[in-house]
């Protein structure tokens, strides 16, 4: 299995693009520039992503998701290390 470290910092691939609709309706996209294919994402995935911009570490993403959630801790940090996981074996993210 792929491990992620606090300390890691992730970046969304040059291969994708994040698109948010500026709406009531919240509606969140991510595209793959060099293959045209498109997933709709919820606004937690969505958030996750737009914070994966080089500079964050995986501690820093995990505090904001505990704080802007307000849920269990241990349920949140589960899946979004569950997340970020997949994403990089994806090749949807990419540690820097």
């Amino acid at each position: 299995m792929l491990e992620i470290k606090n300390d890691d910092v992730i970046s969304l691939s040059e291969d994708y693009s994040l698109y948010s609709l500026d709406s009531k309706e919240r509606k969140y996209w991510l595209f793959n520039v060099k293959d045209g294919s498109n997933f709709k994402l919820n606004e937690t995935s969505y958030f996750i992503l737009s914070k994966c911009n080089g500079q964050t570490t995986v501690r820093e993403l995990k505090k904001e998701l505990i704080n802007r959630y307000q849920i269990n801790e241990e349920i949140i940090i589960k899946d979004f290390e569950e997340f970020i996981v997949n994403s990089l074996k994806r090749q949807i993210l990419k540690k820097v």
